[in-house]
């Protein structure tokens, strides 16, 4: 059968659901054979469907057919009505004994975030590889979530977050909602971008760094998006091998300062950040410093 070459509504392709009639979506297109459905009525629907896209996979049937897709998207921060696209606990027939009022209340929130501000933005700079913008980031940091992304602590008491949240309420179950959240944005280079090496590299600051007013000083600027910071522990030639960095610090003759000589490689945020937290070799074994960027940071 000829498939007809024009647009359909997601709602028209939902209608075609039979073992007679078998319609799909896959990247904004909808497919179409109703010559796939097999003679024997025994075989599974399953079974019926992995033909279909078997079918699809290798073109090698000149039946199928694709046609274009008018796609209704959801409202910005809404819910998918895809069956099983949303978590389980989101499902009205279900009940979780974990999540509240609140939770719901932050992932549309969050989700609200990322498809207004975060998505588009992602999409632009994954096709033309500039980075994360400052007008983006100050949006992330009003909102808080740049401090949401090292996870529960007191390090958000006494900050609301996405403007209804006490930050002392925020539980992993907030947390788990989250980096899902921010996923949405569709775009695997820009989530690194998107302030990655902050979740991996302050927290080696909070939980370690010797000097309070160092730690406090550098958490405020990182949180409020002024500064980056990223941890720089990868290398050529050493990766999940730590213990096989190259790296060495060696203190001058002053006993003042150590000079840092190697190279590091792969660091997420490193082109751009302004603090690099940075495993090396010293006489003490291995050691962690805190190296401030001293050229000018790209734009």
């Amino acid at each position: 059968m000829e498939v007809p070459r024009r647009t359909f509504t997601t709602k028209e392709v939902a209608q075609n659901n039979t073992i007679h009639s078998i319609w799909c979506i896959i990247d904004g297109k909808s497919y179409y054979d109703e010559l796939l459905v097999p003679t024997q009525p025994t075989r599974s629907t399953a079974s019926i469907a992995m033909n279909f896209f078997r079918n699809i996979m290798i073109s090698a049937s000149a039946r199928l057919g694709a046609t274009n897709l008018s796609l209704v998207h959801s409202a910005p921060g809404g819910l998918s009505q895809v069956p099983y696209a949303e978590p389980i606990w989101l499902n009205r027939l279900y009940r979780s004994p974990y999540y509240n009022k609140s939770h719901l209340t932050f992932l549309h929130a969050v989700r609200n975030f990322v498809d207004v501000h975060m998505y588009p933005e992602a999409q632009q700079k994954e096709s033309d590889g500039t980075y994360i913008s400052k007008e983006l980031i100050g949006k992330m940091a009003q909102n808080n979530i740049l401090a949401m992304r090292l996870g529960p602590g007191v390090h958000l008491h006494n900050l609301t977050l996405m403007n209804f949240l006490p930050g002392d309420q925020f539980d992993y179950f907030h947390d788990l909602i989250l980096s899902p959240e921010l996923s949405r944005a569709v775009a695997r280079g820009f989530q690194d971008a998107d302030v990655a090496g902050l979740a991996i590299g302050l927290t080696a600051i909070r939980q370690w760094a010797a000097d309070p007013r160092l730690r406090d000083k550098i958490s405020q600027e990182c949180l409020s998006g002024q500064k980056f910071i990223c941890l720089a522990i990868t290398e050529p030639f050493a990766g999940s091998d730590v213990s096989g960095i190259q790296t060495t610090a060696t203190k001058s003759r002053d006993g003042q300062y150590y000079i840092v000589s190697g190279v590091k490689k792969w660091i997420t945020n490193g082109m751009f950040a302004d603090y690099f937290v940075t495993g090396c070799k010293s006489e003490d074994g291995f050691s962690v410093l805190l190296i401030p960027r001293d050229e000018k940071r790209p734009d």
